[in-house]
């Protein structure tokens, strides 16, 4: 059986990586961008993003998770954008 206590819950790398919640967005403390996800739609596009442009995302928000540190733009790889 796999051990499940060291694996980072979606929604453990969406509160630490992303910041000012609204209804409709949040966003990235990685690169400022927006992204589009309805509160009660769950965190898929939020995970997509992070996927798709910041290598690395889950051992970072592991790391903030651990020491109760805010993530900085210099933590991660920043894939695709300019």
């Amino acid at each position: 059986m796999k051990n499940t206590a060291n694996i980072l819950k979606n929604a453990d790398s969406v509160r630490v990586l992303f910041k000012s919640p609204t209804l409709s967005d949040r966003t990235s403390c990685i690169c400022d961008v927006a992204v589009t996800q309805h509160k009660e739609a769950g965190s898929k596009n939020l995970i997509s993003h992070l996927q798709a442009h910041h290598s690395g995302y889950e051992k970072v928000a592991a790391e903030c998770i651990e020491k109760a540190c805010v993530p900085t733009s210099s933590m991660i790889a920043r894939d695709g954008h300019s």
